[in-house]
Parts: C-alpha cells; structure tokens; sequence
C-alpha cells in the first residue's frame, strides 16, 4: 500500500484513487502480518542460537564451538566476542543489553549443562558468574538475573556485582528446571517437565506460594507485563494462561506446536511462542486467536519496546527481523461458547466510560471488558428478543421475556478489582420489541408488536423516571417494530413492523404530532446532537428534527459518533464512515470476514466503534488506523482524536459478580398457552 500511495502521488491521480486507497489499507490493517524485514545480516552455517535487546540495537549470536559474539544490529559490527568452551551455548541477554547469560548445552542440544554471566557495559567483556551446576537463567532488568539449579534449588543474584541476596532450597522440583522471575514482585515461577510441576515462590522468605502438579509437562513459562498472568506451555500444545493471586487457569489458548520459548508484547495484547527455534507462532491473548505461523531462528522469542517488531529469523542465509502487524486496528471479541443453535445477537451497548460493553443475544446478555477484549459476565435470559442499553447513571437495562429490569452496578469503573451487578430491579413496562432512552436517562421508551406474547401490549410505551408508574401508552394495538427518542427526551418516533408506517410524537405527555411516512420509515435513530433523525426512507433520507424536513441521503441505518458529525452506515464490505452535513463517504472499514453489520455503537470519545454481526463483534480502533493512514499520507480530513491514555491495554481486568435475585427469569414458557412458571436460572 505504502508503494502504491507513492507511484499514485508520482502519476498525479484524482483524489477518488487516493480514496479507494484509504478504504484498501484499512483492510489491510484488519489483517494481521508478519514480515521478515532488514537490515539483513549474515548467518553462519555454525551458527545455533541469538538474541536481541529490547530496543533491537544489540544481538547475540552463538555457535557450536560455544563462543558467543555480540553485535550491533545497525551496521553488523561485532562489540564483544566471548570465549568458546568447546560445546553449543546459547544466549540471553538483560532488557538493556547490558548483561548476558551464556548457557553451555549438551551435544545434542536438549537443554543447559552450566551458565555463565557476563557484564557488557565497558571496553571489555566481564565475566560474573561461572555456575557449572546452573541450569536457567532470567532476568529482571539490569537489577537481578536469577539462576535455577540442577538440584531444583534458584538463586538469585544482585547485578553488576553478581552478589548473592537470596537462595531457595529444592523443593518438588529436582531436574529439568525453568524459571521465570516476575517482573515487579520479589516472586519467581518454577516449573519442571521431568517433574511435571509448577510453583510459585517467594524469593525473600524461600516459601512456596503455590505448587500444583502438572498433567501435561510444562515446557516455558512467561509473564505477562503486569505481572498478573504467568503463561505456561505444555507438550499438548496447550498454552495455559494462570491468574496471579488465584493461582486458577482462567484461559487456555490453543496452539499448533509446543512452545519451547514465549513472550508477551509490551502492551500483553500479543503472545509470541517458539518451538524448538524451528517455527513461530503470533496468538491473540484475549480471545485465542491464532494470528499467524512462520518458520523463526533458533531464539527466544523478544519483542522491541514498541511491540512492531520481534526477534529475527532466518532466511536464505541471513538473519532479519519480524515486522509485526498484529491487527490490533481492529480485532473480534469471541464469545467463550458458541450461540445456541438458530440462536442471533440483537444489540450492541457500552458503559459511559467506553469501557465495559454489553450485547444481547437469544440466550441471554455477554457482558465485557471492552479495554482487554475479555468476557467478564453473563446473564442467562432464552428469548428471541431480548435488549440492553446502558443508563448514563451506569446502571444496565435490560429488556427480556419478564419486561424491562435495571441492574444496579456496586460502584464506578475506574475502581479497580470486582464489581457487582444486580439483583435486577423490574421497572413497570412489559417485555418488547426495542428499547431507548434520553441522553439524561429520565425518559424511557419501549414497544411491542401485536404478535405472540406481546399482543397484549402492543404499541410504543413511554415511561417517565418521575413518574414511574404511570407509562404511557402510545398507539395501542399498532404492530409496533422500532421506537426512539431524542436525545433531550422531547420527540419519540414509532415505526410499524416490516411496512414502516411512521408517526411523531410528544414525549412529554404522548400527543401523536404527525406522521412521517406512510411506508418504508423503519429503523428510526437520531443523532447525537439531536438534530437529525435517520430511517430507512428513500434509500436513508435525514430528516431535520422539530421541522421533520427532509435532509442529506446517508445510508439506510446509520449509528452515530459522540458529536453528531460522523455516522456508521452498512456497506457491503462492513460499515462506511459518513460526513452527516455532505453525506460524504471518507472511508470504508472492511472486516475479514464480511459480516453484515446490525448494530454499531461509538466509544464516547469517538476512537472506537463496535459493531455487532449475526455472528458476532468487531471493534475498530479508529485512533489506530489513523495514525497508520497519516503515515501513508492517506488520513481524512477530520480533527484529531484526542491523545490515548497511557493506561491503555493494561489497567486491572474487571472481574464482575452478577447477582441474579430471586425472581429473576431465564427462560419463556415454550408454549405461549402454556401459565405454569418458567424455569429459574442457575445461580
């Protein structure tokens, strides 16, 4: 794309070139890459094994005499050479590149005979530690490297002086041992595949915090950057992912080979895993996905800081190294059971802190973290038309067989560890068809068609929060399809099922106003800024609220940005980014798998948007692909998002305790006619 943006700008192409353009990079950054890249550098026929800095500025290569050169990736210029000692060795270098753990193999290359340690800030290489007996190293910065030892026993020692600060006796583990120092804590993770076992350590008390038995034989072990999760691969090609303080597998993550070296990226958002230096595999932490497969060098897995580029493979002769494009413009959060069969989603909402997300389904409402892309909750509810909408208080309103319940959230999201959800609260309108509310939460709207158990509601209903028990009834026995209200809670538009017979009303005291279209006005919705309200009415005509003229065509269901001025409509190829005022289209998001869109919402700030498919959700980070597109020199023209939170991609998971009270229902009776209770769910 980048070479094709150059040649375009060299042949003067018309604007509409540059513009499909854009619409074809944004596809391709749905798409998760690797590409083996420069600067290129000669690989040995000796050579065994290499590591990298974290900055990519330093590598280590070894080779079978055991001698270890050390170079810069810029030029090739080699910095240090340590000495051989007549077998294989492999190397691990500190974050920095300032130190290095030369580790001495057997002939067959199975695992680590002795370790050495080097100090590499000088004119000369120096060594500070020589441990025949080691068997594993780590490192912690340029603070601590610790050593495992072949009677199980880990040491750990203070750099650059290599002092000896604490030791751990064995305990369980006795051979084959691999250790992971945590990346704040005084912990280290232990784990060995002849033993077949796993622990947690305290490195200050020698106290084992945990220890389990391991079924599968652990092969590696990493930490995620947080310091929460410790992933540990097995040789049942399994990567199991281990909550730090429970201690429990809360994950596993499905491989295609066994991952003999691992490492998160510096946001945790991407797990990288080797086997046998022989093939790389990239996987989405959250959701499992298997991003990619290549064949990789003979290394540990090291991303730079950045997370764009990962620790070189071989090619032809030559060493380069991976540029990563991990898709993170855009990613699908994937439910942790498949849909009942038949089964659909209805909708899509999220918290007033764009961070946790809700969506209804035929079996009940998913309930995620939207900033990690985990599931966090679910509230079983089987009807076919079930709904949910977030209040601006927090609470959550959903609309399901038993009528309209709030759910009470225990506090704010930005108080980190367990939040509470529930017991629902009923609210006095009947189960429906849709369901909105006015930007201040104060006014509520619902509708029911004039089928199966809803006849005896149909209509729109309109419920004030200051009068709660006295909704009111707009146009009953109409087969009510869709219903919204502005934004200020004044005007709610109704629109009849599948014939789009739509009428205006006041929301105050429910006075029909007129009536908009006779046919065709179905999917009512308006904007932001309350302005404008949209419908499928001659292919998607605006209409200009309190005067009900007709505006600009912007497509035939249209979700709007925070402000008003941007709009999500379907295309084809997923949704198209709309200019409300011009109805201008300035870009196309093209999902990998083409799913039609049925619901999309707007983060509050606006740099992300969610949309619901039959099959499931997308989420594209808008801030994220235009940062890529300004590289190209392909962005539109449109102010910049505000700057991204540091705290991004790595706040505290929000773990949720849903309480379901007493009375509430999870299932229908199966037959209409049929009175007897429905079946409670499950706590």
């Amino acid at each position: 794309m980048q070479q094709a943006t150059e040649l375009a700008r060299k042949l003067d192409l018309p604007p509409a070139n540059f513009h499909a353009m854009r619409n074809a990079a944004i596809a391709t950054l749905a798409v998760p890459d690797l590409c083996l890249s420069g600067p290129w550098h000669p690989w040995p026929a000796d050579a065994i094994s290499v590591d990298f800095d974290d900055s990519h500025t330093v590598y280590a290569r070894t080779d079978r005499t055991g001698s270890c050169s050390i170079r810069r990736v810029a030029d090739d210029v080699e910095i240090y050479r340590l000495p051989g000692l007549g077998l294989p060795t492999s190397p691990l270098l500190s974050r920095d590149g300032k130190f290095i753990a030369v580790m001495q193999l057997n002939r067959s290359l199975v695992g680590p005979t002795a370790i050495q340690v080097w100090y590499l800030d000088g004119p000369t290489p120096r060594q500070i530690l020589s441990e025949p007996k080691a068997r594993w190293a780590d490192f912690r910065g340029s603070q601590y490297v610790a050593l495992g030892y072949k009677d199980g026993s880990i040491a750990l020692f203070e750099l650059p002086m290599a002092r000896e600060i604490s030791r751990l006796a064995p305990d369980t583990i006795t051979r084959g041992i691999v250790i992971a120092l945590h990346p704040t804590e005084p912990l280290v993770a232990a784990s060995s595949y002849p033993d077949q076992v796993l622990q947690l350590r305290d490195l200050r008390t020698d106290k084992v915090l945990a220890s389990e038995s391991q079924i599968e034989r652990p092969l590696a072990l990493a930490w995620h950057p947080d310091g929460r999760t410790l992933a540990v691969s097995n040789n049942q090609r399994q990567i199991r992912l281990y909550d730090r303080k429970t201690w429990q597998v809360y994950q596993t993550l499905e491989a295609e080979m066994n991952a003999t070296s691992m490492a998160f990226d510096p946001v945790g958002d991407c797990l990288a895993a080797n086997e046998y230096g022989s093939n790389m595999e990239l996987l989405r932490v959250a959701t499992g996905e298997r991003l990619m497969k290549a064949t990789s060098s003979p290394s540990a897995c090291r991303f730079s800081r950045d997370g764009l580029r990962l620790a070189g493979g071989v090619q032809d002769g030559k060493l380069g190294i991976w540029r990563v494009a991990g898709g993170r413009e855009y990613r699908a959060l994937l439910r942790s059971k498949p849909l009942p069969k038949n089964g659909h989603y209805n909708g899509v909402a999220l918290h007033r802190d764009g961070r946790m997300l809700a969506h209804a389904m035929s079996d009940g409402f998913g309930l995620w973290d939207l900033e990690n892309g985990t599931e966090v909750g679910f509230i079983p509810s089987h009807w076919a038309n079930n709904r949910v909408l977030f209040e601006p208080s927090g609470s959550l309103l959903t609309l399901s067989f038993t009528g309209l319940s709030r759910w009470p959230i225990s506090k704010g999201l930005e108080a980190p560890g367990e939040l509470s959800i529930g017991p629902p609260e009923p609210l006095p309108l009947p189960n429906g068809e849709g369901l909105d509310q006015s930007r201040d939460g104060r006014v509520t709207v619902t509708c029911d068609r004039a089928a199966a158990t809803q006849i005896p509601f149909a209509g729109g209903w309109i419920l004030h929060s200051d009068q709660p028990k006295q909704p009111i009834h707009l146009d009953p026995g109409a087969d009510m399809g869709q219903i919204a209200i502005s934004p200020d809670g004044r005007w709610v538009v109704t629109a009849t099922h599948l014939i789009g017979l739509a009428k205006i009303w006041d929301a105050r005291d429910g006075r029909f106003v007129r009536q908009l279209a006779d046919w065709g006005a179905t999917l009512p919705r308006f904007s932001s800024d309350g302005r404008w309200l949209s419908t499928r009415l001659d292919g998607g005509r605006l209409f200009a609220v309190g005067a009900w003229e007709p505006g600009p065509r912007l497509g035939e269901r249209a979700w709007f940005d925070p402000t008003g001025k941007l709009a999500a409509v379907p295309t084809t190829a997923g949704l198209g980014l709309m200019d409300v005022a011009s109805a201008r289209e300035v870009a196309v998001l093209e999902a990998p798998n083409l799913d039609p869109i049925i619901d999309s919402v707007f983060t509050p700030d606006g740099t992300r948007l969610v949309a619901m498919s039959l099959k499931g959700m997308h989420v594209w980070d808008l801030r994220r692909i235009r940062q890529q597109l300004k590289e190209l020199g392909l962005d539109w023209d449109w102010p910049a998002f505000p700057a991204a939170s540091t705290s991004r991609g790595s706040l505290e998971p929000v773990k949720l305790k849903i309480d379901l009270g007493d009375k509430w229902v999870a299932e229908p009776p199966k037959d209409p006619a049929d009175k007897s209770p429905p079946k409670p769910p499950s706590k």
